[in-house]
């Protein structure tokens, strides 16, 4: 079972996705906090707090949040360009290396934002040895051209989706 802040995550990208938001930036999705905060049976502060930590521009979305007459909240979806330019500056930070830790944050972050599936991410935590002793001399180093190479591939592959379009 998973915390009020999933369902809320959850009921958000069915908002967008509804809406047809999510294929891009295009028009936002609207909702007000109030509503929302009604809907979970939770403190406004609860909605602010799911849409401050789950709908930043790192995981692919970005929102405009307004106090006051409920609180408006518009809520975009970043396409595949911002993907490739968030690879693009994740690969030029990879060159004198990545922890474990660090590592496993970013494919989370790229999972959750949608550059990869989850199946994807899981291939990539395993290439870059998350779960393995990579920590002795040059571990770090390892460790970044294994994530540099995964980000390499997802991004021909969005080139390669784009080409089909």
């Amino acid at each position: 079972m998973g915390s009020l802040a999933d369902y809320i995550e959850g009921h958000i990208k069915l908002l967008i996705s509804a809406a047809g938001a999510d294929s891009g930036l295009g028009r936002p999705v609207e909702i007000q906090r109030r509503e929302l905060a009604e809907r979970f049976r939770c403190a406004p502060s609860q909605i602010t707090y799911v849409l401050s930590t789950r709908f930043t521009p790192a995981r692919g979305y970005i929102v405009e949040s307004r106090r006051g007459g409920g609180g408006h909240i518009r809520i975009w979806k970043l396409g595949l360009d911002y993907h490739a330019e968030v690879l693009g500056e994740v690969s030029a930070r990879l060159e004198s290396g990545i922890d474990a830790a660090t590592a496993s944050e970013l494919i989370a972050r790229l999972v959750d934002a949608g550059v990869m599936s989850q199946r994807d991410g899981d291939a990539a935590l395993a290439a870059v040895g998350a779960d393995e002793d990579l920590d002795g001399e040059g571990g770090d180093l390892v460790r970044a051209r294994a994530l540099r190479a995964v980000i390499r591939f997802l991004l021909m592959q969005g080139q390669a989706h784009r080409k089909e379009r």
